[in-house]
């Protein structure tokens, strides 16, 4: 039932069924139709008497005059604003989309805005920020003075011409029936059934019934609905069976097998089916026109255009009599409620009255083509929020997302569980339950804005002590975000821009173009962010891959990427904090090493097989206890061409601690410090044998 509700809802939505099943919009609300004198011709307008408006004028296809005005799209795809005139003057500006104006004021929205109701002479007469905290983005045309709104939340509810929240936006849908009740959707979790209220002006109920499977009724209509009756269906042996309630659920017409669906309504009569042909029934359940047409519609109150096996069209009254005396191709309705044009043949229209007489146009142009046109019927805002995206990622100098590289395992498991709206699920924060584990990813996905980061560790998450798992103490390798989703179709630079700003603040450029950058804070951390086009990449790095990451894919044509700092060849400054990314060699030579001293209050302890160790020291030689990166496991080649399993164990007096690991149990030592540009240090094995080793950097 909920699946069938909602592909009535996207119907609704497009707003186009609402507007031709209406029976109260106004059709001589349509006073002027496009046209085309030939094939290869520019547009005009023509009057629904045959009048010829204007010819020749536009390359694009214009909308209906309504009111007064027109719309069209210029040489760029934006819409214009053109009075119904002889001669036809733009006003207002350019529009990214715009519905017709069916009433005083009607819904646009500019480039990069937020909706706007703008009136006949293109003032802005409110603009559609907020409804409960929530900004709006989509607005409907008017119906019966109201339009619909949707919020970011996916929430409906229903505005008048003034801008003014007369339903407040709260339901799963709500759209005007008339121009005192509306049609509302209760949110809930039922798949199989739906709670609707009918709202009056005041946001009052005057009916409430829940619809679907095992209820009295399984749906309800609200674009055949009127200011009086429901529409509503029954199914019998799984088929629909469709009729009329009034808003106190008194049956006006009976759910019947004689009424499989309804298409039109036009004051006391609708167009119904018997699941074969078309005919016409009144609300006293009355058939005025027996089913035996392939299809009808509505042209006026009382005629209707049907159509025969051959898609030949003509026009009959609700006496079923033929008012046309010939058959045409096409029929448009009679918007004046005089005349309707027709079209003749594949290459010509032209017109008739209601007696079905084709009118004779003096000095009237050939006539190739005519439509009846619209613009939009649901206006969405252009307006993102960027610096709300921003705010969300919370790009932090060492981290995104509230993820930071120096962070613990554990820390970015808690994390992790904090993230808001991660669709992902949490994470159970124990060490076991994240065992094996190298990265926890999160995704968040709303309103067409997607954002997927990941933070990766070298290893794991977890580490195996022997007796039991533990959380590591492993810093990650690197976090990163993915940003993208159709809210950003034509925003990504305006995001790169924003986000490539703070990222500056972080440290010294390296290299830039116009859609990427390379951010160095130290030697082993930096940033790259890029923009590709269709997502916006950011990754912050606990090693050294950030000062050879290439950027010139990314430069726009005949652009040339503009670099500021060479990457570092591994000679460190005392102040850097230097993590290599490069395997070093190390060399053993089963002589006792001497203790040897330092100088620099920034100790690179260097390469372990590809990993690196950094700590930190104070200018008095003593350590300060932080620890940058390491790695937990590693091995080292002895004189006699044995691996070494190494695990790391913290510091002391100056030095790193690695500890032999063998089958679990820690057994030797291994001390590690710096001379120069050579890593020296000693290994104590398990029988107190002492190694010198030394690794070339």
């Amino acid at each position: 039932m909920k699946n069938n509700l909602f592909k009535g809802i996207i119907v609704i939505l497009a707003f186009a069924s609402i507007v031709s099943c209406s029976e109260e919009l106004e059709q001589s609300e349509t006073g002027y139709l496009p046209f085309k004198s030939s094939q290869n011709g520019k547009w005009g307008m023509i009057g629904t008497d045959g009048t010829i408006l204007f010819e020749e004028e536009f390359k694009d296809e214009p909308t209906s005059a309504k009111n007064g005005r027109f719309l069209v799209r210029n040489g760029n795809g934006l819409w214009e604003i053109y009075t119904a005139e002889s001669k036809p003057e733009r006003i207002g500006e350019e529009y990214l989309q715009i519905a017709d104006f069916t009433s005083s004021v009607t819904p646009s929205v500019k480039k990069n805005e937020r909706i706007c109701l703008i009136d006949v002479d293109g003032n802005v007469k409110a603009t559609l920020d907020k409804a409960n905290n929530k900004s709006i983005v989509k607005c409907s045309l008017f119906l019966y003075g109201y339009a619909m709104i949707m919020t970011e939340d996916n929430m409906f509810g229903i505005i008048n011409t003034k801008g003014e929240v007369v339903i407040e936006p709260k339901y799963a849908f709500a759209a005007p029936i008339s121009g005192s009740r509306f049609y509302v959707v209760l949110k809930n979790n039922n798949e199989e059934a739906n709670t609707i209220k009918i709202l009056d002006t005041s946001g009052d109920d005057i009916l409430e019934m829940t619809v679907g499977d095992g209820h009295k009724y399984t749906e309800i209509n609200p674009e055949l609905s009127t200011s009086k009756y429901l529409a509503v269906s029954t199914s019998v042996d799984g088929e629909s069976q469709w009729g009329f309630i009034d808003y106190s659920k008194n049956v006006v017409v009976k759910p019947s097998s004689k009424i499989k669906s309804i298409s039109e309504v036009k004051g006391d009569k609708f167009i119904f089916s018997d699941g074969k042909n078309y005919g016409v029934m009144n609300f006293d359940g009355e058939v005025v026109l027996r089913p035996k047409y392939d299809h009808l519609y509505w042209a006026d109150d009382d005629m209707l255009i049907a159509y025969d096996p051959d898609l030949k069209n003509y026009v009959i009254n609700l006496d079923g009599d033929k008012i046309t005396k010939e058959k045409y191709l096409n029929i448009l309705p009679f918007y004046d409620k005089k005349h309707a044009a027709v079209k003749v043949d594949d290459n010509s229209w032209g017109f008739i009255d209601k007696n079905g007489e084709e009118l004779k146009i003096k000095n009237a142009p050939d006539i190739y083509y005519i439509t009846s046109n619209s613009a939009c019927y649901i206006v969405e805002s252009d307006f993102v929020d960027i610096d709300a995206i921003v705010s969300r990622l919370k790009l932090d100098k060492n981290g995104i997302m509230g993820f930071r590289l120096d962070m613990t395992p554990q820390q970015i498991v808690k994390a992790y569980n904090e993230v808001e709206g991660n669709t992902k699920g949490s994470i159970n924060a124990t060490p076991e339950d994240n065992r094996g584990r190298d990265r926890v990813n999160t995704t968040y996905s709303s309103r067409g804005l997607d954002i997927d980061s990941e933070v990766y560790y070298q290893s794991y998450l977890t580490e195996d002590e022997g007796d039991g798992i533990v959380w590591s103490k492993e810093h990650p390798s690197y976090i990163s975000a993915v940003i993208g989703g159709e809210m950003l179709n034509g925003k990504l630079d305006l995001l790169f821009s924003k986000v490539a700003a703070n990222v500056k603040s972080y440290g010294k450029i390296m290299r830039e173009n116009s859609r990427a950058i390379v951010v160095k804070m130290s030697e082993d951390r930096g940033w790259v962010v890029i923009n590709n086009n269709t997502k916006l990449s950011l990754k912050v790095f606990n090693n050294r891959d950030f000062q050879s990451y290439d950027i010139n894919s990314y430069a726009k044509d005949n652009e040339t990427t503009r670099d500021y700092i060479k990457p570092s060849e591994e000679k460190y400054e005392s102040d850097d904090m230097p993590i290599a990314n490069e395997e070093s060699t190390y060399e053993t030579n089963g002589t006792n090493n001497t203790e040897t001293t330092y100088g620099s209050p920034i100790i690179y302890v260097g390469n372990i097989g590809q990993y690196s160790v950094v700590f930190k020291y104070e200018n008095n030689h003593t350590s300060s206890g932080e620890s940058y990166f390491c790695y937990r496991y590693t091995s080292v080649n002895t004189n006699n061409g044995s691996y070494i399993s190494l695990k790391y164990a913290g510091e002391k007096d100056g030095y790193a601690i690695w500890k032999e690991y063998i089958q679990g149990e820690n057994t030797g030592t291994f001390y590690i410090n710096r001379t120069n540009t050579d890593i020296t240090g000693t290994f104590v094995n398990s029988n107190g044998q002492t190694f010198n080793v030394r690794a070339t950097i």
